[in-house]
């Protein structure tokens, strides 16, 4: 299980201490490389960084880099190791007591500055990067739950380990484990497995997200979200899009409840026994002849409407009772409808 953080807010850790400097110089130091210090400093017991401008042999005990093939210099590029190192017993030592930009740390922790690339094993690891440099996917390491992540905005992230724990921050994440937590904020997100919760409540920017697994939960934010379910399970989703204009496109195999928040939003389902709710604003509620369930539409605030684009008017049976209206068609598809103006049919504009 791994956690990802490439947020801008870990700009601080590229300032270190005096005893993070002789901590980065011991290893530079094993691995034959250059430390501006100012003093010499002895090799120390352990060294799972390659600093990937040169081409040192790996280490003993070591794997070789996962983005051998010339990764543009200054990128530094983790290590998958094939036991975890023991920590060191003095609990003093920088390494253990202090973060270090660019270590990876002995419990698992790697931590690096701008124009990184950084891959995670398995474990419970925890990746952070700053906000400067370019992004670097390396090729995938034979390892389950492993994660990817290049630091700084436009990264690229995959994390293939179930129950893992990604932050975004205007990258682009593509999650395949069951059971993924992200926390996005501005971010393109692709989640491939089941169970996937994916956040982005604090994000003022708009995301998007593809999500292909089953049983999905998706939060949006204040932005002008696109949302899509692509699983063709029987599976049961929710998406709140939150504030903006949102895009929503419902599930063609399960069914789900989508709510669209504040804002102009635009649904897409698929007739599959499905509750939408659209909130304030201008809402419109497409819904494709595909499916033979019943939805339940709520328009809620503004001038909402109900498009039926592939019906006829003439196929429908429309009745009304108080505020609510019942659509039934003929082969089985019915909607029940409030908080709404209009129903469009493929060939009428009905006032509801």
């Amino acid at each position: 299980m791994a956690e990802i953080y490439t947020s801008a807010d870990t700009q601080a850790l590229s300032v270190l201490s005096p005893d993070a400097n002789d901590a980065i110089a011991r290893l530079l130091a094993d691995l034959g490389l250059p430390a501006d210090t100012g003093s010499p400093v002895a090799p120390s017991d352990d060294a799972s960084l390659l600093l990937s401008g040169s081409d040192p042999a790996p280490m003993p005990g070591h794997a070789a880099p996962i983005d051998a093939d010339q990764p543009e210099p200054g990128s530094l590029t983790g290590l998958v190791t094939p036991e975890p190192a023991a920590a060191p017993a003095d609990a003093s030592d920088p390494l253990v007591s202090e973060p270090l930009s660019g270590i990876e740390m002995p419990d698992g922790h790697l931590l690096a500055s701008g124009g990184d690339t950084l891959a995670s094993g398995l474990g419970m690891d925890t990746l952070w990067g700053a906000s400067a440099g370019p992004s670097h996917t390396p090729a995938p390491a034979p390892t389950a739950g492993e994660v990817h992540v290049a630091a700084g905005a436009g990264d690229s992230v995959l994390s293939s380990g179930g129950f893992d724990t990604l932050h975004g921050g205007f990258a682009s994440l593509h999650s395949t484990g069951e059971h993924a937590t992200v926390y996005a904020f501005g971010d393109t997100i692709a989640a491939t497995g089941g169970h996937a919760l994916i956040d982005a409540t604090a994000s003022p920017v708009p995301i998007r997200v593809d999500a292909y697994g089953g049983d999905a939960t998706i939060l949006g934010g204040a932005g002008d979200d696109t949302i899509g379910l692509h699983d063709v399970s029987s599976g049961r989703a929710s998406v709140f899009g939150g504030e903006g204009n949102d895009i929503i496109t419902g599930s063609p195999g399960g069914w789900g409840t989508y709510a669209g928040g504040a804002g102009d939003d635009h649904f897409l389902t698929f007739g599959l026994n499905d509750s939408v709710m659209g909130g304030d604003g201008s809402d419109l509620f497409s819904i494709a002849a595909f499916g033979t369930g019943h939805d339940t539409i709520s328009g809620g605030g503004g001038e909402d409407a109900v498009l039926f684009a592939d019906r006829a008017f003439a196929d429908a049976h429309v009745s009304h009772d108080g505020s609510s209206t019942l659509v039934t068609f003929g082969d089985g598809y019915s909607a029940s409808i409030d908080g709404v103006e209009q129903l469009r049919f493929r060939d009428t504009i009905l006032n509801a």
